[in-house]
């Protein structure tokens, strides 16, 4: 994610090898869902997600990306 720190959005690049559904979705750090940025097919290739999390409180986020044989997540830190 950049920038990150953020105010009030930040920019994810995903990289998908091949065609598949993706879910990427933002929790707190209590694990509860706060925003779903992406949740459908992709094309293989890289794909640019923008977050804007001007409706929530400052704090850290976790950003998770979901595909059938993969999974990753990043820390995110919303200062306002």
């Amino acid at each position: 994610a950049y920038p990150n720190p953020f105010n009030p959005t930040t920019t994810m690049r995903l990289h998908v090898p091949v065609e598949s559904n993706v879910n990427v979705s933002v929790y707190n750090l209590m694990g509860q869902q706060v925003d779903v940025l992406h949740n459908g097919l992709l094309s293989s290739g890289y794909t640019t997600l923008t977050w804007n999390a001007a409706d929530l409180p400052s704090g850290m986020y976790i950003v998770k990306a979901v595909a059938p044989n993969n999974q990753f997540s990043s820390l995110v830190n919303l200062l306002k």
